[in-house]
This record gives structure tokens, C-alpha cells and sequence, in this order.
């Protein structure tokens, strides 16, 4: 159904119902009409309330029921239309979801396979072209590995990017899937044992891929064989094109993934490039997959994923227009409905208003305490609420509505019974009438009203209203009785009260009246009569008129119901009465208030002369020193504060007392003296009316000292038995006291320790000169006890001649004494004396004699100290001494003062500085420093050390007057006074300016190299070592790069030295622009560097940093060197070992970094290569080996084995290729690929290769003997065997010794060997031919193959690499080159033969292009010589 079908049902649906509800309208008004007629029409009342209740109801169920109806009508027509709504749209809704499904599962399909049939023909397309390159350019391959070239490799690259599209690197790999070679950069330090693994799962050529993020690669991999050896041709490239459509998404609906099938693992979705870790298996979105297909020639396969929001987004598109249209729906009934209710509502509403009055009136009438009678203008009862009903029942009559009332009750107050008209009732003026009624023999008194009813003007009928009044005329009558009852006891009771007149509530008190006063008042007041006291009152209370307003004011604002006070008034007799007023507001009325007044005048005297004593002896306790407290014992012994004039904690600054009892005093007495305090409480339990006890504690104060207290305990009073029960301490602070004696009793004990302990001798004499004191110092001076000095020892202590001297002078003292000397100061003489101690060493002391005085000033005697100056002399005289050498010294002395200032200088620093004095004096020593070698730091040290160890020396770069710039060693020493603080600095300086320029010229030499000016080795090994302990001290990193520059020899050799040594500077200067200012480098020795690369926070940083630093240098080296104006251009290769993770000495650090160098030289060169601990073991295992091949010879660990060669027509031995076998005592056969490289790195290979020589030779020689059939041997010969200037002559030799047929002799030589020195290889090649030996180029075809040199050589036979045979005859590129090996070696002339022949095609093929000899596993591996011999007799026989 279209969207116009369903509009148009939508639209009869909703006129229908439009229809349905216009057509019913009529109905609706009609009910409501009715039912508001029915309400309308009501009016007054029915003969009961039942009936006007029964009809209301049935009116408002009518309306009730009649809305019920419309409304279930509503709904019938509106779920009809809804459901054939519904219906027809989710009809349409299913059809446009499968129209949906159908064409989102057609376009997936149709992706899919698209994308898949173009990635399946670019996988084979690739494949194809990798395996074509491999074969093509197997030799530059093999090259790379074994013979490196930087040009070659460069050309190689250029001519990949040509053939493969967005190349990132390519990698060979050995049969193991070892790496062998890499081009670019490593995507992630797993990359190369992940490539081993997949290229040793399956050595077909195929696709295998990695993956590192958006860096992640696809690998292609082609397999050659060269040599025998089988090597791994990897080509990697980026994500391609299909990879970014993966990724970038966007598909209506779904998402493509890529799935390697061969790592289990999804590598490709939507916005990620998965790593080998984030890769997650299939299983994991295995139930999204809709859609799979293989890409052909690889291992992958493409996933179609549902989008996880597809179907709730289709079904969500497919349901929406329905959605809206029921809503629209939904929408319009919904208003319909309302518009229709609320029509309804309004009717309703006016019903139930009406309805609601009515039944307010109903209830009001029916809930009031009143009777009401309705009757008409005839008196005729037409209502009558509940209560009058009741009034009717209890007279007697049941049924009133439709009586006259003036019939039925009948009464002469009545006013219906007055027979008024109408119109006198209207015209009479209301007023309440008391109606009584006696019901049994219950009174009941009414008050009856009336209202008159009116109608169009004209009164209708008359309310009368009958009001219960019994209980309150019972009241006031009750009332009344009690107000009277009141008012005698106000009159007649004894305490004064009256009746105070309140003002209004916003009025303010002018003036206090009363309107009644009881006889009581009258006469406490001694007012004539009550008259007088109420006319009087507002002058008697005048004075104290604010207070009682105040206080009633305030009362009444709080709400209170009274209020008293405390007031003096005087009475009319002029007394002063103390009086307690009492204040009862509202006392009986709001403006009234009942005072009362009690006399307290007595009882406040007595209270007064009570407080007058109290505060008396409060006076005289305050004015005691002393802390008083009262205390009692209870029943347990316990103490309880009674009484105290101030309390002991405010003494001690301490928080007053918590309680009376001895836990709450919060005072701590030290734990010494609680035993005491104890006994002393003890002692006053026991005390008499006249004893007391006393004792004294320490007390902590708030500061937490310990002050003392005493304490003075007296009875008070005892109890039955005599014992003390409450007691009177004093308490006294005697801290200060006990402190002074304490200070006393020190001073005299340290004064006299102090006498009796210092070096000098303290003495005294009386005016008779006889010794009174001597302290006992003398004895540590001159050996002498003060005893024995009493006795008369000091005779041998001076010289006769001193003594009387000494005795003279203080005679002459004692005899010029008087009171005007004191003033003129006790002082006689000071001398010096010479002295001998009772050992007989010899002193000179100082004598120094004063007055002695009492406290009378009169003379006690003389005193006096002796002081040994011996070393104080000795000390001016080398003063003295000093002077002279100050003046005189050939060394620069200047003196400061304790400001650092100049205050003098000798003659020779004036020479030194060609300053004079004058020109010095007052500067600071900084004047003349150099600033350019000092600055505040070296100030700050040097303060530092002169002020801590009062010396200091060092260098001193400083100026003289004219400028000149001159080195010294300075020593600084600080002279100090007696209180320690520098008085003067002694500045010695010596010039050692010429010293310093040797000194710098050694060092130069010592620390840096002469050709660059960098450091040099040992600079570089003492400054490493600093950095290693400072890095070890404080936890950081170091990376230490070794570079050595690539190919640097041939500069020299070409080019001279001289050339050499250019290059070699301007590489330093390249090197310096590469690394901070704060790094280390140094040349080792030619052209090995190294950089120190210090203060790195991790590991990590020290790697990135150091690879940044690397490729810099790299770069930097690219660059091309002008040197006699030819450019020339180097590459470099750096090793890089970090500490400690590499090595925690220097000597493992750089013995690491230079293995990773040489590993980076292995890789190809020109790159930057860390250290590992794989590196340090084969480096090990490389070192072992090596020593191992030095004893190999001597110790019968080699071993020769033959490889036949056969003619390819005939298959008959012709020849064997020696091949040389090692038998390690340890490790077993190991392969030749294995030690051949370190006999050749380390020159093994010569005493090596001449050992293969002659056992070949011997080995030829005693076949030919024995008739084996073998006529040829061949041996292969190294480089550096061939350049060996004894070579030729080692031939000869082994050829006369063994007694060959040089004719029998064949050396292999490969093609790299005979170009790189023309001269020389011709040279040797004519000659082995003239001796008749036998030339063969090996593996020819994977080097320099050219025609020119083949004719130039004199050789016999080329043999074909392995590499172009192992793939023979399927593949045509080799097929086609073997023919042309054959041919152009034909038409030299030259014998062919071909290696690597493994299956019985490849022999077919040779057989067919007229190869004349063949060698390979097909026909024999190679054999030791006991089992060729058996062999070639066992073949031949076969022949």
C-alpha cells in the first residue's frame, strides 16, 4: 500500500470519528440540559432530607452515566481504526525491510568479491615479480652478504624501487631464516625472529606478513640457491591501497576486515592497523561475519562484518514513517477525546456546583448548635433543621412540616404567639427574647431571633432561629458569685494587695494608678484611708514608677502572666520599706493587674550586716600573703575544699579547681614528694588545738616548672574521737628563696672552684706581708703545694735579688696606702719575673699586685696573681723576628684588616704587582683579582674556608698595574683575637705564570690529540670514569658510541697522509657541530672516535638519544669532503652500549660499543648498532674459535674432503674440489661457513691455506701412486693467500716436494680476486701457468662477469654458480644464462663446469647444452679420502 492509501485511511478514520461525535452531540447537550434543568428546578425543601438527597443523586448519576456511555463509544471507534491502521502499516514496513535486506546483502557480496579479485591478481602479480628479481640479480644478492659494496647496494635500491612499488626494505635470509642482510629500517625489535619463523615455516616463494601498527608490512619471500646454499629473497612493503579501503570503512552496513589465516588472527579492521599483540583471533567477531572470501596467492582472507548499529539503524529507517502516521493519529483522537471531555466537564461542573451549594446549606443548617423554622407568611412550618426538630420531639410533637407553629407551641413570650403580621415583624425592632422552657424537669432557656424571607420584593416567609442559652445565663450567674467571693478575700487578707490600672496596649505608662487597695496596703503604706492610699499612690511610688513600668512592660512582651521585683519605697510616714513586689497581669480583666507587696525590710537588714562582716574578712584574707584553704576529711579520709581566700592553681597559672574534692584540684605534685605530702596529712589527722606542721613540695606550674611550695597545716575542729577532722593550711611560695640559697651556696662553691682551677696563681697577704691565701694553681705552674710555698719554698722559686726586690715594692705599697689610693684604683704594680719550678724549668711570670679592701674600706692587705708569660715573650720575639722576614721575603705578603682591606704589604709584592702602597692601601684583594677567572662563587669558597678553617690557598688569576695578566699560588691564613673572630688576613702570594704556560703545554700534550685538537684516549678514559661513578652516585644513564669510519684507508693510500690528516680534522669539526656542548668526545687513535653522551634519565632516553645523536653523525659524514679539490665522500658505523645495562666499567663499555660498532659494520656499515649480550657471546664463541684454529694444525683437528666432478656426457670422474673440514675436539664437525670468515678476518687463512695445498698435493700424489682414478684436483685459494708475495714460490715448492703433475694442480680463484689488482693478478697467473698449474674461476656469473678480463687471464674453466643451476630447467631466465656461460666459454676456449647438480633434469639440461663437466649432490656429497677412494673405484667399475 502506498503512503497516499494510508494517508487517505488515516483521514475516514478521523472523519468518522468526527461524523460519530457531531451526530452524538445532540445527545450529550440534551443530557446535560436535563440534568441542569433537574437542578434548577429544585427549590425549598421535601418533607424529609432523604428526598431532596434521593434526587440529587439520581440527577448527578444520570450525568454520570451518560458520560460513561460517550465514552466507551470514543474508545470502540477509536481501537477499531487503530488496529486496520496498524495493520496496514507494518504490512508496508515488512516490505520496504526486505527490500532493505535484499540490496544490503548484494552490495556486500559485490565488494567483496570485487576487492578480492583485484587483491588476489596484485598478490600473484607480486609474487611473480619478486621471483623473477631473485633470479635475476642472485650474484648482487649474494654480494651483499659476503662482499659489501655501498655503491652497489645504492644501485641495487634504486633498481628495487624501479621494480617494486612503495618499497620500506628488503631482507636475505639463510636456509634457517637467520638474517643475513637488511636494507631500511627495523619496524620493531621482534621483526627479525618473526621473519625467521615465517620464512622457515614454508620455503616456497609465497606471502607471510608482520604486523607493528600502521607501520605493519606485507612480506614476499623468493627462495635461490647459490653455492649449494639455499637463501631467502624478502621484499617488504607497506599497507597498500586495499589496506586503507580496510581501513578507512565507510560500507552501508558492514566493514571489511582482513584475516591472516596463518596467525589465526584478524590483522585489519576499521580505523586499526593491528600489531602482532593488539591482533585478536577470529572467534571474537566469528558471529558478525556475513560474508568470507580467499585472497588467492596469499594467506589472507577478507571478512564482511554487520556493522554492530546496522539492523536497529534499518528497521529503526523502515518504522519510522509508520511510527509517525499512528502517532498523528494517536495525536488527533487524543484532542477529539479531550475537546469532547472537556465539554462534558464544563456541564458537569455547573451541576455539581449547584449540587455542592445545596449541600453546604443542607449541612451548615443540619452542623449548627440553633434551632431554625422556616415558616411561610401564614406561620405555615415549611423546614426545620435537626436541632429544632429535637426541640419539636421533646414538646411532644413528631411531624411539624405543614403546621402552624402558633398552633403546636403555644407560649405568651413566643413571638410567632403575639399574633404580629408580617409587616410588623419587618417593622419591629430585633432584639434577643429569653424564651423558658420546663421539659420534665429540665429548665431550658431560649433566645429567640428572626429573619425575614423575600421574594420579588414581598416578604415569603419568616427563619426564626432558637438558641440555647441555659448553660450561659448558669454561667454568669456562677460567675458572679465568684467575683464576690474574691472580693472579700482581696478585702480582708494580711498582705498588702491592690489593683493596679493597666494602660492600653500601645499606650505607655505616665504615671502608676490603682483603683483598689485591701486594708493591708493601707496599712503598711500608713495611708489615712483607701482613698487616700489610690489618690496618693502615683506620688508614693514615684520614684521607682520606671522600674515596675519596665518590668510589666517587658512581662507583657514575653507573654508572661506576672512578674516581681525587689524595690525600696517610702511610706507616708517618710520609712523606707524594703519590699518584694509581686505583679499578676490580667488579674480578672486585660486592664488590670493584681500588685501585691511584701514587707523584707528586716530580713534584708539582717542580710546586710551579715554581707558588711563577710566582706571584712574577705578584706583582711585578700590582703594575707599567704594561700589559705579550709579543709575536711570525709568519711574514707578523703580531702574536700571548703573554704580558700585564693586557690593554689592561680599561683601556678593553672585551671581553677573542676570541685571541692582532691581529684578535681588539677595540680601535679612531683612523684618524689607524694610520700611526704602523705606523711604530712598523716601528721595533721593527729594534730592538737594549738600545734601545727609544716613540710614542702614541689608543684608543676602551667610553663612545666617545678615550683616549691610549703605548706603550714592547724586544726580547726575535731570529731568524737578526739581526731582532726577540718583543718586550716597555709600555703606559701618559697621557690624564689630556696632558689637564692641554692644560688648562693654555687656561687661560693664556684668562686672558690674557680680560684682554685684557673692557670693563674691567685695570692694574698695581710698588712704584715704573711701569706693568706694561695690558690692551688701553683702547683700545676711551678710544682710547689700552697703549703710548702707557706713554709718558705718560694726562696727557691726567685733569686734573692728579686725577692727583696719584690718585698720593697710592696712594703713601699702598704706604707703609701690610703683611702684617696682606692680612689685613684687598687692597682700597685705589674713586672716580670724570673722563675724556677720545682723540676728546674724555667719560667718568666708576670707579677701583678692590688689592694685589699673590707667591706669598711679599710685595708686588708695586698692580692695579687701570678701569670705565666714564657710563651708570650717568646711569641714577641718572634713577632719581632717575623717583622724582619715580612720586610725582606722574596715572596708577596699583603696584610688586610678584618673588612678584607689592604693595611700594608712587602717590598717584594710591590715588584710583583708594580703597585706602590699608597696606591694599594685601602683597596680589597678582588681589586686586583682577574674577574674572568673568579667570580662570586670562588669569593663565596674562600670566605667559606678562611671563616671555618681560618686557611686557604689555590690558584689566583689576578692583574698587575698595567693590565698584564699573570697566575699565582696564594695562601690565605686568618689571624684570630681572643673572642675568635678574624682580626687580619695574611695573603702569600707566589707567581706562577710561567709555570702555568709549560704546565698547560704538558697537559695539551698529555690529554688531546695533536691532529684534531679533541681529547684524547686517556682524557677520554679518566673523564668517562668521573661520569660513571657520578652516574652510579645519582642513578642515571650514559651511552657511549664508538665510531669508526668506513673505507678510510684507501684515502691514504691513494692520496697521501696528508690527505688523510685533512679529512681527519674536518670530521672532528663535523663531529663537535653533532653533540652538546656538555658531551664527551675524543679521537681513540686514526679513525675510531667516541662519544659520551652523560646525565640521561633512563634507559630509554639514553637509546633515543643516542640513535638521534648517531644519525646526525651519519649525516653529517655523508656529506662530501673537499680535499684537494676533489670531492671525496665516507660513510661511518656506530656501535652503542649504554651503562650500566652494557657494561658498569669503562673498560666493558668501550670494549662493547666497539663489538656493536664492528656488528654495524657487519650489517653493511654505515648504521647505528646497539650492544647486546648476543653480540658479547658470539664474540666469545668467535674469540674461542679463533684460538682453537691457531692449534687446529698442530693438532690434526683439519681434515680434507673431495667432492667428485664428473664429464656430464659419460658421468665418469674426472676431478675433485678439495674442501676444507674442521674436528673440534668439543663441538664436532663444524661447518666450513662457520670458521672459514675468522680464518680469513684474522690471517689464518694463510698458514691454513698453505696446509690445504700441500695435504691436497700429498693427497694427489699417492693416488696417482695407488691408480686411483682421479686426474684432477682443484683448490680453492683465498685473497690474501693470492696477494702473499711467497705464493708462487709456495706452489712451486709444494708441487717439488709432492712430485705432482702441475698439470694435475687446479686453483679455484673467484672473479672479485682477479680484478682488484690487474698488474698483480696477471703477473701470478702467467706464472702458475708457466709452471704448468691449472686456472679456474669460481662461482662464476654472481660477480664482475666480464669478457675483457677473460681475455686478458689465462684460464682454463669457468665454473657456474650454483645459484643459476638449482632452479634449472623450469626457469628460463637461468636456462638461458647457463646456455650463454656455455657458449661464451666455448668460444674462448675455455672448459666448463658446472656446481650444484641435484637432480637427474638439471643433468639432462647440462648434457644437452654441451656442458662438459659437472659436480653436485646428485651424484656425491662430499667424501673423506678412504671413502672417495672407494667411491671413484666403485663408480669406474660401474662405467
Amino acid at each position: 500500500m502506498t503512503h497516499l492509501a494510508i494517508t487517505a485511511s488515516i483521514n475516514a478514520g478521523i472523519l468518522s470519528i468526527y461524523l460519530y461525535t457531531r451526530t452524538n452531540r445532540y445527545y450529550l447537550d440534551s443530557l446535560l440540559l436535563t440534568c441542569t434543568v433537574l437542578t434548577i428546578n429544585m427549590h425549598g425543601f421535601n418533607d424529609s432530607p432523604d428526598t431532596g438527597n434521593n434526587s440529587n443523586t439520581n440527577a448527578s448519576s444520570d450525568s454520570i452515566h451518560a458520560q460513561l456511555s460517550l465514552e466507551k463509544a470514543f474508545t470502540t471507534i477509536f481501537l477499531v481504526f487503530f488496529v486496520f491502521l496498524a495493520f496496514v502499516l507494518a504490512t508496508h514496513s515488512w516490505r520496504q525491510w526486505d527490500e532493505t535486506e535484499t540490496n544490503y546483502l548484494v552490495d556486500m557480496t559485490r565488494t567483496v568479491d570485487s576487492f578480492v579479485a583485484q587483491a588476489s591478481i596484485t598478490s600473484k602479480a607480486s609474487l611473480h615479480v619478486n621471483h623473477v628479481f631473485t633470479n635475476t640479480h642472485k650474484k648482487e644478492l649474494i654480494n651483499l652478504i659476503y662482499q659489501y659494496d655501498a655503491t652497489n647496494q645504492s644501485i641495487l635500491r634504486q633498481e628495487m624501487n624501479k621494480t617494486f612499488f612503495n618499497l620500506t626494505g628488503y631482507l636475505i635470509v639463510n636456509e634457517s631464516g637467520d638474517l643475513l642482510f637488511i636494507d631500511g629500517p627495523i619496524l620493531g625489535e621482534d621483526e627479525p625472529a618473526l621473519v625467521k619463523d615465517s620464512a622457515t615455516k614454508n620455503q616456497n616463494t609465497r606471502f607471510f606478513a608482520h604486523y607493528f601498527g600502521e607501520s605493519g608490512g606485507f612480506y614476499s619471500i623468493s627462495w635461490f640457491v647459490y653455492e649449494d646454499k639455499k637463501y631467502g629473497f624478502i621484499v617488504r612493503r607497506p599497507y597498500n591501497k586495499f589496506s586503507e579501503i580496510i581501513f578507512n570503512g565507510g560500507f552501508a552496513g558492514y566493514e571489511l576486515a582482513l584475516y591472516d589465516k596463518v596467525a589465526d588472527k584478524v590483522i585489519i579492521t576499521k580505523n586499526a592497523y593491528h600489531t602482532d599483540q593488539t591482533a585478536f583471533p577470529l572467534e571474537t567477531i566469528a558471529h558478525k561475519i556475513d560474508y568470507r572470501q580467499n585472497i588467492a596467492a596469499s594467506p589472507w582472507e577478507l571478512l564482511a562484518v554487520k556493522s554492530p548499529d546496522y539492523l536497529t539503524q534499518e528497521i529503526w529507517k523502515s518504522l519510522l514513517p509508520s511510527i509517525i502516521i499512528l502517532l498523528i493519529f494517536m495525536t488527533v483522537a487524543f484532542v477529539l477525546k479531550q475537546y469532547l471531555q472537556s465539554m462534558t466537564r464544563k456541564r458537569l461542573i455547573e451541576v455539581s456546583a449547584r449540587r455542592q451549594v445545596e449541600q453546604r446549606a443542607e449541612k451548615s443548617l443540619m452542623s449548627i448548635d440553633e434551632g431554625v423554622i422556616s415558616t411561610d407568611s401564614n406561620k405555615i412550618i415549611t423546614y426545620a433543621n435537626p436541632k429544632a426538630i429535637l426541640i419539636f420531639k421533646r414538646l411532644g410533637f413528631q411531624h411539624i412540616i405543614g403546621a402552624s407553629l402558633a398552633d403546636i407551641w403555644k407560649d405568651k413570650d413566643a413571638l410567632w404567639s403575639k399574633d404580629l403580621s408580617v409587616k410588623e415583624l419587618e417593622s419591629l425592632q430585633e432584639e434577643h427574647r429569653e424564651l423558658h422552657l420546663k421539659i420534665k424537669d429540665e429548665e431550658l432557656i431560649l433566645e429567640q431571633s428572626y429573619n425575614l424571607l423575600y421574594e420579588d420584593g414581598e416578604v415569603s416567609g419568616v427563619v426564626w432561629l432558637l438558641r440555647d442559652v441555659t448553660n450561659k445565663v448558669l454561667n454568669l450567674k456562677a460567675l458572679e458569685e465568684s467575683r464576690s467571693r474574691y472580693k472579700a478575700i482581696f478585702e480582708e487578707a494580711a498582705v498588702a494587695h491592690c489593683i493596679l490600672l493597666l494602660p492600653d496596649l500601645n499606650e505607655t505608662f505616665s504615671q502608676l494608678r490603682i483603683l483598689n487597695a485591701n486594708d493591708a496596703a493601707i496599712e503598711l503604706f500608713h495611708a489615712e484611708d483607701q482613698q487616700h492610699l489610690i489618690h496618693a499612690f502615683p506620688q508614693l511610688v514615684a520614684k521607682q514608677a520606671s522600674t515596675l513600668s519596665e518590668l510589666i512592660n517587658k512581662s507583657i512582651k514575653k507573654g508572661h502572666s506576672w512578674a516581681e521585683c525587689e524595690l525600696t519605697i517610702t511610706d507616708f510616714k517618710g520609712n523606707d520599706l524594703v519590699l518584694w513586689i509581686n505583679i499578676s497581669l490580667h488579674a480578672g480583666s486585660s486592664q488590670n493587674a493584681l500588685i501585691t507587696f511584701i514587707d523584707i525590710t528586716e530580713r534584708e537588714r539582717v542580710a546586710s550586716e551579715l554581707s558588711k562582716r563577710e566582706q571584712f574578712w574577705a578584706k583582711v584574707m585578700d590582703q594575707i600573703v599567704d594561700i589559705v584553704y579550709v579543709i575536711s576529711f570525709d568519711e574514707n579520709l578523703e580531702l574536700s575544699l571548703e573554704y580558700c581566700n585564693r586557690s593554689v592553681n592561680s599561683l601556678l597559672g593553672l585551671p581553677e579547681p573542676a570541685g571541692p574534692k582532691q581529684q578535681d584540684w588539677n595540680v601535679e605534685i612531683h612523684t618524689g614528694d607524694l610520700e611526704r605530702m602523705d606523711g604530712l596529712i598523716q601528721q595533721t589527722r593527729h594534730l592538737n588545738n594549738k600545734d601545727s606542721v609544716l613540710d614542702t613540695c614541689r608543684v608543676k606550674d602551667s610553663q612545666g616548672n617545678w615550683r616549691i611550695l610549703r605548706f603550714t597545716n592547724s586544726a580547726f575542729d575535731h570529731d568524737e574521737n578526739g581526731l582532726v577532722y577540718r583543718f586550716i593550711c597555709s600555703v606559701q611560695d618559697i621557690t624564689e628563696e630556696a632558689e637564692e640559697q641554692l644560688v648562693l651556696i654555687e656561687n661560693e662553691r664556684r668562686y672558690r672552684l674557680l680560684a682554685e682551677n684557673v692557670s693563674d696563681v691567685i695570692w694574698a697577704v695581710n698588712t704584715k706581708l704573711e701569706y693568706t691565701f694561695i690558690s692551688s694553681s701553683i702547683y700545676a705552674m711551678l710544682g710547689y703545694t700552697p703549703d710548702e710555698i707557706y713554709r718558705g719554698a718560694i726562696e727557691g722559686v726567685f733569686s734573692r735579688g728579686d725577692l727583696r726586690k719584690l718585698n720593697y715594692r710592696l712594703h713601699i705599697a702598704l706604707k703609701n696606702a690610703s683611702r684617696s689610693s682606692r680612689e685613684d684604683g687598687d692597682g700597685i704594680f705589674k713586672m716580670d719575673m724570673s722563675a724556677v719550678g720545682k723540676k728546674g724549668q724555667h719560667l718568666i711570670i708576670e707579677v701583678q699586685a692590688s689592694y685589699l679592701w673590707d667591706e669598711n674600706s679599710e685595708l686588708e692587705g695586698i692580692f695579687g696573681v701570678v701569670r705565666n708569660v714564657t710563651e708570650a715573650r717568646q711569641a714577641e720575639r718572634e713577632l719581632l723576628l717575623a717583622g724582619q722576614v715580612f720586610d725582606n721575603s722574596t715572596e708577596a705578603i699583603v696584610v688586610t684588616d678584618n673588612t678584607g682591606r689592604v693595611i700594608d704589604a712587602n717590598p717584594a709584592f710591590f715588584a710583583t704587582s708594580q703597585f706602590s702602597l699608597e696606591e694599594i692601601r685601602g683597596l680589597r684583594p678582588d681589586d686586583i683579582i682577574n674577574p674572568k677567572f673568579h667570580g662570586s662563587d670562588f669569593y663565596s669558597e674562600v670566605g667559606q674556608s678562611v671563616m671555618q678553617d681560618s686557611y686557604w690557598q689555590g690558584e689566583v688569576h689576578y692583574l698587575r698595574k698595567n693590565g698584564e695578566e699573570r697566575v699565582s699560588w696564594a695562601g690565605i691564613s686568618a689571624t684570630r683575637n681572643r673572642t675568635g673572630s678574624v682580626q687580619n688576613l695574611i695573603i702569600i702570594v707566589s707567581d706562577i705564570t710561567e709555570r702555568k704556560v709549560i704546565e698547560e703545554k704538558v697537559h695539551k700534550l698529555a690529554y688531546f690529540d695533536s691532529l684534531t685538537g679533541l681529547p684524547n684516549r686517556s682524557q677520554m678514559l679518566e673523564r668517562l670514569e668521573k661520569m660513571v661513578l657520578a652516574a652510579r652516585e645519582k642513578n642515571t644513564f650514559i651511552a657511549v658510541l664508538f665510531l669508526d669510519l668506513d673505507r678510510f684507508k684507501p684515502i691514504n693510500d691513494s692520496m697521501g697522509h696528508p690527505a688523510g690528516d685533512k679529512v681527519l680534522k674536518e670530521v672532528a669539526i663535523r663531529l663537535q657541530r653533532s653533540i652538546k656542548r656538555q658531551d664527551l668526545i675524543c679521537r681513540m687513535s686514526g679513525d675510531e672516535f667516541t662519544i659520551a653522551l652523560a646525565h640521561q634519565k633512563s634507559a630509554d632516553s639514553a637509546a633515543s638519544t643516542a640513535v638521534k645523536v648517531g644519525e646526525r653523525i651519519l649525516h653529517e659524514l655523508q656529506q662530501p669532503f673537499l680535499v684537494e679539490k676533489r670531492e671525496l665522500f665516507l660513510t661511518g658505523s656506530v656501535g652503542v652500549a649504554i651503562f650500566p645495562h652494557d657494561g658498569e666499567t669503562v673498560t666493558e663499555l668501550l670494549k662493547n660499543s666497539d663489538m656493536a660498532m664492528y656488528h654495524a659494520k657487519g650489517e653493511g656499515r654505515n648504521s647505528v648498532q646497539f650492544f647486546d649480550e648476543k653480540m658479547n657471546k658470539k664474540a666469545v664463541e668467535l674469540l674461542e674459535m679463533e684460538n682453537d684454529l691457531r692449534y687446529a694444525v698442530e693438532r690434526n683437528e683439519l681434515e680434507l674432503y673431495y667432492q667428485p666432478q664428473f664429464s656430464a656426457s659419460e658421468c665418469k670422474i674426472q676431478g675433485v674440489e678439495a674442501l676444507l673440514r674442521w674436528h673440534h675436539p668439543a663441538k664436532g664437525l663444524v661447518p666450513p661457513g662457520y670458521f672459514i670468515p675468522i680464518i680469513e678476518d684474522t690471517g689464518l687463512i694463510i698458514p691454513i691455506g698453505e696446509w690445504v695445498l700441500r695435504q691436497a698435493c700429498k693427497d694427489m700424489a699417492q693416488w696417482q701412486k695407488d691408480g686411483v682414478p682421479v686426474n684432477r684436483i682443484a683448490v680453492n685459494v683465498s685473497a690474501r693467500q693470492f696477494k702473499q708475495q711467497s705464493f708462487i714460490d709456495l706452489v712451486r715448492d709444494v708441487i717439488e716436494e709432492t712430485k705432482i703433475d702441475p698439470n694435475t694442480l687446479e686453483l679455484e680463484l673467484t672473479e672479485s680476486l682477479l680484478i682488484d689488482d690487474l698488474e698483480l693478478t696477471l703477473e701470478v697467473l702467467s706464472s702458475l701457468r708457466k709452471m704448468g698449474v691449472r686456472m679456474a674461476i669460481d662461482d662464476f656469473g654472481t660477480g664482475y662477469s666480464s669478457l675483457n678480463y677473460l681475455k686478458q687471464f689465462p684460464v682454463d674453466t669457468l665454473k657456474i654458480d650454483q645459484s643459476f643451476i638449482r632452479n634449472l630447467p623450469d626457469n628460463k631466465d637461468d636456462a638461458q644464462i647457463t646456455r650463454t656461460i656455455i657458449s661464451m666459454a666455448h668460444n674462448l676456449g675455455l672448459g666448463v663446469i658446472a656446481e650444484g647438480v641435484e637432480t637427474k633434469e638439471q643433468l639432462e639440461f647440462l648434457q644437452q647444452t654441451k656442458c662438459e663437466e659437472v659436480q653436485g649432490y646428485f651424484f656425491s656429497r662430499p667424501l673423506p679420502v678412504n671413502k672417495l677412494i672407494e667411491f671413484a673405484h666403485k663408480k669406474n667399475d660401474v662405467i
